[in-house]
């Protein structure tokens, strides 16, 4: 309203088509509120118009301290009779007080709730928010220092930095997370491709070697889909192993050569 009152006449219109925009009006504001000398302005518009800028809680951007605070003591003896003699009668009695220490940094959000606007809305809001907050004070008391603010650029560029940060890390999360399902569709539409015994053998080859050795301890019992793929892999992937069990191992060997000669597959090397 300060800055509608001081703009020149070239001027005044836009600071309040900025204004409308931003809080809103009501047919009472022009019958016998503030914006009474003003309502030639709206050119045939309506008197009734939502605002567009939304002013959510201010937060704490740093450790705000809750402190309590005491204002000057009260007479209330005096303050009901208006006596002067009754001061010499009274108890005075502090009144305490919760306070926000000084220090203490905070972030006042404004978001745009209207689709139409342009960023020239919000930047008029901010530009007049941080005038309220720093010239006139915010809340009770600030005829006694209370509730004022001043604006810190670095900040608030500190604050978008993380804000930024945060997109960022969600953004790659959600990258990240969808193309590990790819992959896990991709893989599992390639494990479908594959005819039995070539499964079989990849789940052998992803075993250690000590579950190798005692998968071939049973393979007799294995189903032959499961023989074959075994045999399969010993007489390439797993040649070394097959020559070790010859050597140190002849019975573990010549269970899985019978195995072998019944599935009628050829000779191990």
């Amino acid at each position: 309203m300060e800055e509608l009152k001081a703009a020149r006449a070239g001027e005044r219109t836009g600071v309040f088509n900025d204004f409308c925009a931003v809080f809103g009006t009501a047919d009472n504001d022009f019958a016998n509120g503030d914006l009474y000398p003003y309502r030639d302005l709206l050119a045939g518009r309506s008197e009734n118009q939502r605002g567009s800028v939304a002013f959510l809680p201010a937060y704490p951007t740093n450790e705000a301290k809750l402190i309590v605070d005491l204002t000057n003591v009260h007479y209330p003896d005096y303050y009901r009779s208006g006596r002067v003699e009754d001061l010499a009668m009274e108890r005075p009695q502090p009144n305490p007080f919760p306070a926000i220490e000084a220090g203490a940094q905070f972030a006042f959000c404004i978001v745009l709730n209207r689709d139409g606007f342009e960023k020239g809305i919000l930047d008029a809001a901010r530009r007049w928010l941080g005038r309220a907050l720093i010239v006139r004070g915010l809340g009770a008391k600030t005829g006694s220092g209370y509730g004022w603010f001043s604006l810190r650029p670095e900040v608030l560029e500190q604050l978008l930095a993380e804000e930024r940060r945060e997109t960022e890390a969600a953004a790659a999360k959600i990258k990240a997370e969808a193309e590990a399902r790819a992959k896990r569709d991709a893989e599992e539409r390639r494990s479908a491709s594959l005819n039995p015994i070539d499964r079989i053998k990849e789940d052998l080859l992803k075993m250690n070697d000590q579950a190798f050795a005692e998968f071939a301890k049973t393979l007799p019992q294995k189903s032959p889909d499961e023989q074959r793929a075994f045999i399969l892999i010993l007489n390439k992937e797993k040649r070394d192993r097959w020559k070790t069990w010859k050597k140190r191992k002849p019975d573990l060997a010549k269970a899985i050569d019978e195995v072998r000669a019944k599935l009628q597959l050829p000779p191990l090397q």
